[in-house]
């Protein structure tokens, strides 16, 4: 270094040589990575372990779910459809029989008892729906509807003997609480052969409806209800595409008091004139516009063109107008009716709501609040049809009425059907007893309005008397066309 050499530092050594001392501990950290990873395997398969149980708990609880009906343990609306799909998508010698329920009372039972009440009543009816001899498959559809599956071996006639059975068991009392809970049902059949799903559960759920229309237990579609099934869907499409405003027409049916030979008021009535120049009777367009939701439309062009256009020698006199339960059951339609100017014209006292005993008394607490608020402005009640839906004597004085309109089925064509008769005059001693004025519908004839005014009925309405007419074709008529002698009820008249 002091003769000025660069400094410089060689070591000499081999690298493997240098690493033997540390060849223990190479092996001692491979055998504790192993260890490790033996442990981390270990932990994993146990926490899996853990895990998969909890796991397969939830994928059958949503499979429960998105298939099951929470509340009866029935197969839900997809699932059935989903079933039903199937068993129509195989080869069958005998396509199976499809059935739709609806439970009659239902939301009666609900609204007196609560909801827990009326939940007893859908797990017992589909208990019974599981359990029943018979039916291959079964599902709620929602609410208060059910759907089942019955072999395609049995035939019409056994279908129908079947279903009377498990209306029968439907309509048996469920226990809830201290009360013993009754519902009656209504069944619509259709063999599900040659058809779509969606072709099959239509035609089934026409049955229903006519079922219910008629007061059945069971009906059965048949090829008649397939041709009106057709002029309905002619007649749905049309009417969903018409101006009511110009298309309804309005027409006028006396009631006539038989004691002072007198129109003591007119109801009012309403006709679908299609823009081709087709006349609609109501019993076929009604049903339409409350499936397409147009009854509260329908209904307001209703109440302000009866009151518009009826003739100023009637204007002193009382209008019935008919309401639907839609109607009655809307608090906004509610709300129109107490503020529409257009019973400036015609006083709302002056004005007699009619709604049928069926949708009064299975429309529960809403439609009844609805009828008070609507009868302490002014409107008068009026409880149409009455004896033919779910009428109970015992609770007519209970609602918000001014008027009972006795059924004309009651009256029988030749006016000598002697239990419809009874049926009347127990109506009419009940109506007095409890102040209520009784008009009876369908006088066809002098025998059934001399019949009628025998038992003391003073009101009457119906075809005897006068056809609906229009507004011009009823001005001036203060009388009616026919008269009944008011000493009738003297006479003998065989019941």
């Amino acid at each position: 270094l002091e003769e000025g050499g660069e400094p410089r530092l060689v070591l000499r050594h081999s690298l493997g040589t240098a690493l033997e001392e540390f060849a223990g501990l190479k092996y001692s950290l491979l055998f504790v990575a192993l260890a490790g990873l033996i442990f981390v395997i270990a932990i994993g398969t146990r926490l899996a372990g853990g895990i998969a149980g909890p796991i397969a708990q939830l994928n059958e609880q949503l499979h429960k779910f998105a298939y099951f009906d929470e509340l009866t343990q029935i197969e839900n609306r997809r699932s059935f459809l989903s079933t039903l799909e199937k068993l129509l998508s195989e080869k069958h010698q005998n396509f199976p029989w499809l059935g739709l329920i609806d439970l009659d009372g239902f939301k009666s039972v609900n609204d007196t008892y609560g909801h827990r009440a009326g939940d007893d009543i859908l797990k017992a009816t589909a208990n019974k729906l599981s359990l029943f001899p018979g039916i291959i498959h079964c599902g709620r559809l929602g609410g208060d509807e059910f759907g089942f599956v019955l072999s395609g071996t049995t035939s019409e006639e056994q279908a129908i003997l079947s279903c009377e059975k498990l209306a029968a068991l439907i309509a048996q009392p469920v226990s809830h609480s201290t009360h013993l809970l009754t519902v009656k049902t209504s069944i619509g059949l259709r063999k599900a052969e040659g058809l779509t799903i969606s072709e099959c559960m239509e035609r089934a759920d026409w049955a229903l409806y006519k079922a219910k229309l008629d007061n059945s237990r069971v009906v059965v579609f048949s090829s008649k209800d397939e041709v009106v099934l057709q002029e309905r869907a002619r007649l749905t499409h049309l009417f969903n595409n018409a101006d009511l405003v110009s298309q309804l027409r309005v027409v006028y049916q006396p009631i006539i008091d038989v004691e002072t030979e007198k129109v003591y008021a007119v109801e009012a009535l309403a006709r679908w004139q299609t823009a081709s120049g087709e006349l609609v009777m109501p019993d076929v367009f009604i049903p339409i516009a409350e499936s397409t939701y147009r009854t509260n439309e329908l209904t307001k062009i209703m109440v302000t063109r009866s009151i518009q256009e009826l003739p100023s020698s009637l204007r002193s006199t009382s209008i019935h107008i008919n309401l639907s339960a839609n109607d009655v059951s809307d608090n906004k339609f509610v709300d129109w009716l107490l503020s529409a100017e257009v019973f400036a014209e015609v006083p709302r006292t002056q004005i007699v709501l009619e709604l049928t005993e069926t949708a009064i008394l299975t429309g529960g607490h809403g439609v009844i609040d609805s009828l008070a608020r609507l009868r302490e402005s002014g409107f008068r009640i009026a409880l149409d049809d009455f004896g033919v839906g779910q009428s109970s004597l015992s609770r007519i004085h209970k609602l918000p009425i001014d008027q009972i309109k006795i059924d004309k089925s009651f009256c029988g064509e030749g006016g000598d059907v002697k239990q419809g008769w009874a049926i009347i005059s127990t109506i009419l001693s009940l109506s007095r007893q409890i102040g209520l004025d009784c008009v009876i519908e369908g006088i066809e004839n002098e025998t059934q309005a001399l019949k009628a005014r025998s038992l003391g009925l003073r009101l009457m309405q119906g075809y005897f008397f006068s056809k609906p007419k229009s507004s011009g074709e009823i001005q001036g008529a203060s009388e009616p066309e026919a008269r009944v002698d008011v000493t009738a009820q003297t006479k003998q008249i065989s019941a």
